[in-house]
């Protein structure tokens, strides 16, 4: 499942699975711009979906998606819009 690079809190042989994180930074990547994230601490998080590709995550009462990079410019409009920016 890739959870290798995350402490599980328990069982961690099938999802949802509650992991704990030691985060350094954030950064928003969108249209060829970075914007620094204010985030930064140790902290749990509960992964409800992971694959290759994607991550999806929920920590207190939100929910985010994570998508690499590298998937991302395999879909050839996304990179174009970027390019063209």
């Amino acid at each position: 499942m890739g959870l290798d690079l995350f402490h599980a809190q328990g069982e961690a042989s099938s999802l949802p699975v509650t992991v704990q994180a030691n985060i350094e930074e954030g950064r928003l990547y969108f249209f060829g711009k970075e914007l620094p994230l204010p985030i930064k601490g140790k902290g749990l998080f509960t992964i409800l979906y992971i694959d290759d590709k994607v991550r999806i995550f929920r920590s207190g009462k939100s929910y985010a998606v994570q998508v690499r990079c590298s998937a991302l410019w395999q879909n050839k409009n996304v990179g174009k819009l970027s390019q063209e920016n």
